[in-house]
């Protein structure tokens, strides 16, 4: 279910203010998120699919069902934090209306 209003996710802003690329905001951004790890505030889970890396992450934010992949960074890698639309949308797009009878 949607939330209203200004809320952000803890996923939305784990990696605001920061460039992914550079290493040390790499390491900050790494820390945040095993923080909502240890938490309890994000889980991993399995993959639905491989988008980028047979090794990415998937993790799920339990309080809003919203599903990101993490590729971390290696030598020939740049690290990625992206939402994931699970079957082809959005897990916060509005339910189909079923027609009237």
């Amino acid at each position: 279910m949607p939330v209203e209003g200004n809320f952000q996710s803890p996923f939305e802003s784990l990696a605001n203010g920061l460039t992914l690329s550079d290493y040390d905001d790499w390491l900050t951004f790494d820390a945040r998120l095993s923080d909502l790890v240890h938490t309890g505030r994000a889980k991993r889970v399995t993959s639905m699919k491989v988008l980028h890396m047979p090794d990415e992450e998937w993790y799920v934010d339990p309080s809003t069902g919203e599903i990101y992949v993490y590729v971390r960074p290696d030598d020939k890698v740049l690290p990625k934090w992206e939402r994931v639309e699970v079957f082809g949308k959005s897990i916060f797009d509005p339910p189909l209306q079923s027609p009237s009878q």
